[in-house]
């Protein structure tokens, strides 16, 4: 009986988290909305405004997915010159992507727009459910190291 406890609650975390990702997403969704932007591109502007620079495999690691798909997005912010990519001199193979002035321009037009969008009234049902998914998580998570 214990291990079956152990595994529904860690079953019970997973589902939580889950419904939380899918949260966070709308809500990005619905920020970005207007922006033409997706949010994975978002994420590489707002990384690259954040860090100067990154390569491949620094943004595939820190957003959790494959270079191939990192690239695919790169590649179009490449195209549509918000962002530029120069080889590394001292490591031929790495490529660093850093922000074009008209990356940065693009990402303040965003930021604008993200805010005129937040002040939706239909955010805070939005955040409500995300605090109650947060709550819920912390509640199960509990319950998981009381049973461990």
């Amino acid at each position: 009986m214990f291990n079956h406890w152990n595994s529904k609650s860690q079953f019970d975390c997973l589902e939580k988290m889950l419904d939380t990702r899918k949260c966070i997403d709308r809500i990005l969704k619905q920020e970005l909305a207007g922006t033409s932007l997706s949010i994975r591109e978002w994420e590489i502007l707002t990384y690259l405004k954040n860090n100067v620079q990154a390569n491949t495999s620094e943004l595939a690691s820190n957003f959790g997915l494959s270079r191939a798909s990192i690239s695919r997005t790169s590649g179009k912010l490449i195209a549509e010159r918000l962002i530029k990519s120069r080889i590394n001199q001292l490591n031929r193979r790495e490529i660093r992507m850093t922000l074009t002035a008209a990356g940065l321009n693009k990402v303040k037009e965003v930021e604008h727009q993200i805010h005129h969008n937040s002040q939706k009234a239909k955010k805070m049902h939005e955040f409500s459910f995300l605090h109650n998914c947060f709550t819920d998580l912390e509640q199960k998570l509990v319950e998981l190291r009381l049973t461990e």
